[in-house]
Protein backbone atom coordinates (compact mmCIF):
# COMPACT_ATOMS: atom_id res chain seq x y z
CA UNK A 1 0.00 0.00 0.00
CA UNK A 2 2.56 2.27 0.57
CA UNK A 3 4.76 1.64 -2.69
CA UNK A 4 1.85 3.14 -4.92
CA UNK A 5 2.24 6.46 -2.52
CA UNK A 6 5.55 6.50 -2.69
CA UNK A 7 5.53 6.77 -6.32
CA UNK A 8 2.96 9.43 -7.22
CA UNK A 9 4.83 11.26 -4.39
CA UNK A 10 7.78 11.29 -6.23
CA UNK A 11 6.60 11.57 -9.66
CA UNK A 12 4.71 14.80 -8.63
CA UNK A 13 7.46 15.77 -6.93
CA UNK A 14 9.69 15.45 -9.83
CA UNK A 15 7.20 17.26 -12.30
CA UNK A 16 7.46 19.69 -9.94
CA UNK A 17 10.80 20.46 -10.09
CA UNK A 18 11.19 20.10 -13.42
CA UNK A 19 8.95 22.50 -14.92
CA UNK A 20 10.98 25.29 -12.80
CA UNK A 21 12.90 27.42 -15.56
CA UNK A 22 16.64 27.19 -15.54
CA UNK A 23 18.80 30.14 -15.25
CA UNK A 24 20.59 31.64 -17.46
CA UNK A 25 24.01 31.48 -16.02
CA UNK A 26 23.08 27.62 -15.52
CA UNK A 27 22.55 27.29 -19.30
CA UNK A 28 25.88 29.25 -19.61
CA UNK A 29 27.79 26.54 -17.45
CA UNK A 30 26.38 23.79 -19.38
CA UNK A 31 27.63 25.34 -22.76
CA UNK A 32 30.93 26.03 -21.76
CA UNK A 33 31.69 22.89 -19.86
CA UNK A 34 30.50 20.93 -23.50
CA UNK A 35 31.88 23.23 -26.07
CA UNK A 36 35.53 22.91 -23.67
CA UNK A 37 34.47 18.67 -23.67
CA UNK A 38 33.57 19.42 -27.58
CA UNK A 39 37.37 21.11 -28.48
CA UNK A 40 39.54 19.44 -25.59
CA UNK A 41 38.62 16.17 -25.61
CA UNK A 42 39.58 13.53 -27.87
CA UNK A 43 37.47 10.41 -29.17
CA UNK A 44 40.10 7.54 -28.03
CA UNK A 45 40.68 9.12 -24.41
CA UNK A 46 39.09 9.14 -21.70
CA UNK A 47 38.20 12.93 -20.52
CA UNK A 48 36.63 14.08 -17.36
CA UNK A 49 36.31 18.25 -16.39
CA UNK A 50 34.66 20.41 -14.36
CA UNK A 51 32.74 23.40 -15.93
CA UNK A 52 31.67 24.40 -12.22
CA UNK A 53 35.15 24.39 -10.83
CA UNK A 54 36.75 26.28 -13.86
CA UNK A 55 34.02 29.27 -13.77
CA UNK A 56 34.54 29.24 -9.69
CA UNK A 57 38.66 29.89 -10.70
CA UNK A 58 37.79 32.19 -13.42
CA UNK A 59 35.18 34.30 -11.05
CA UNK A 60 38.08 34.65 -8.18
CA UNK A 61 40.47 35.60 -11.10
CA UNK A 62 38.15 38.15 -11.99
CA UNK A 63 37.43 39.35 -8.59
CA UNK A 64 41.01 40.15 -8.03
CA UNK A 65 41.39 41.78 -10.67
CA UNK A 66 41.86 45.55 -11.37
CA UNK A 67 42.25 48.35 -13.74
CA UNK A 68 43.20 46.85 -17.44
CA UNK A 69 43.19 43.12 -16.37
CA UNK A 70 39.46 43.23 -15.13
CA UNK A 71 38.13 45.16 -18.36
CA UNK A 72 40.10 42.81 -20.86
CA UNK A 73 41.67 45.55 -22.82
Amino acid sequence: MKFPTLVVLFTTATIAFAAEPVSPAANALNSFGLDLIRTASQPTNNFLISPYSMQSALAMTYAGADGVNRKGS
